[in-house]
């Protein structure tokens, strides 16, 4: 794994796929998105915690963003410390 920045542009643009992917279900079918995950998240009730408000599409774009820049820094890093330790087997 040499080249981190390649890992990390490709794990951003898949789990960015999936965020915006589960977004669009979320806004299209929240009654069956809410269904999926209350049957992930076993004995909590997600009921209690559901939004009311309407769907934005700026903090659909804001999480987008803000998720992908995550996802590509813990990937970049997690690349850099794998080589690092690699290295020294």
């Amino acid at each position: 794994m040499s080249k981190p920045i390649i890992l990390a542009n490709s794990a951003a643009a898949v789990w960015g796929t999936a965020y915006a992917l589960c977004g669009i279900a979320a806004m299209l079918f929240p009654d069956l998105y809410f269904g999926i995950l209350n049957n992930w998240f076993h004995s909590i009730n997600l009921e209690l915690i559901k939004n009311t408000s309407p769907f934005l599409f700026t903090s659909f774009i804001a999480g987008l963003v803000t998720f992908s820049v995550y996802v590509w820094v813990i990937t970049f890093a997690t690349a850099i410390v794998y080589n690092i330790l690699s290295k020294k087997r």
